[in-house]
C-alpha cells in the first residue's frame, strides 16, 4: 500500500460521521500488508473551537491501527514541532485542529519535514488553523471563511480524473453544512 493510498484510506474513515458507539463495519477489517508500519502522528491541537468529534477519531485510530497495519501516536503538544521529532513519522495527521498551531520553529520545521518527503493528510476542521503561516496555507490548499446552516446543496464533481473523486457521479444532492473556504484547488462544489 502506498502512502497516498493510506492517506485516502484515512480520509475516507474520518470523513464517516460515527460515534464512540457505533459501528464502523463498513470499512475493511484489516488493510494490505506492507513492508513496513507506517508511522503517523495525529495532532489534535486546538486553540478556541474544539470539535467534540476528536476523541471518537482518536478513539477509532487508536482501536484500529493493528487492524489496519499502522502505528498513530496522538498529541496536542505544539512544542513537538521540532526537525527531530517530526523525521520520526510518515505522515503528520491534522484533526480539527484550530488556531495558531505552532510557531514560527515549528512552522519551520513542518517545512522542512515537507520538503523532505514528508506526508501531510488534512481532516475535517485542519483549515480552521495556522492563518498566518503562508506554508501551512500552501500546504492546505484553502482555509475556512464561514458556514450557514445545514441545508440541502447540489454537489458538483470539478475533475473527473482525480483519485478521490474518480467514482462520484457529476452531480448529487445531499444536506450538509457547507464550507465556504479560500479557493484552492477545487475537486468538487456545492451549489
Amino acid at each position: 500500500m502506498t502512502i497516498i493510498q493510506l492517506i485516502f484510506f484515512i480520509y475516507l474513515l474520518l470523513t464517516r460521521r460515527t460515534t464512540a458507539s457505533s459501528s464502523i463495519q463498513s470499512f475493511p477489517a484489516y488493510l494490505p500488508n506492507s513492508i513496513n508500519t507506517p508511522k503517523i502522528l495525529v495532532y489534535t491541537y486546538t486553540d478556541g473551537f474544539r470539535h467534540d468529534s476528536i476523541p471518537t477519531a482518536i478513539e477509532v485510530l487508536s482501536r484500529e491501527k493493528v487492524n489496519w497495519g499502522l502505528d498513530f501516536d496522538f498529541t496536542e503538544n505544539k512544542t513537538l514541532f521540532n526537525e527531530e521529532y517530526l523525521k520520526e513519522y510518515d505522515a503528520l495527521m491534522f484533526i480539527s485542529v484550530t488556531g495558531e498551531a505552532f510557531g514560527r520553529e515549528g512552522e519551520k520545521a513542518f517545512q522542512k519535514y515537507l520538503q523532505s518527503g514528508g506526508n501531510f493528510i488534512g481532516v475535517h476542521a485542519a483549515t480552521c488553523a495556522l492563518y498566518n503561516s503562508s506554508i501551512y496555507q500552501a500546504t492546505i490548499g484553502a482555509l475556512f471563511e464561514w458556514h450557514p446552516v445545514i441545508q440541502e446543496a447540489t454537489f458538483l464533481r470539478e475533475i473527473v480524473t482525480h483519485p478521490a473523486t474518480a467514482n462520484l457521479p457529476d452531480q448529487w444532492r445531499f444536506l450538509k453544512k457547507g464550507y465556504f473556504l479560500g479557493r484552492g484547488s477545487v475537486l468538487l462544489s456545492a451549489l
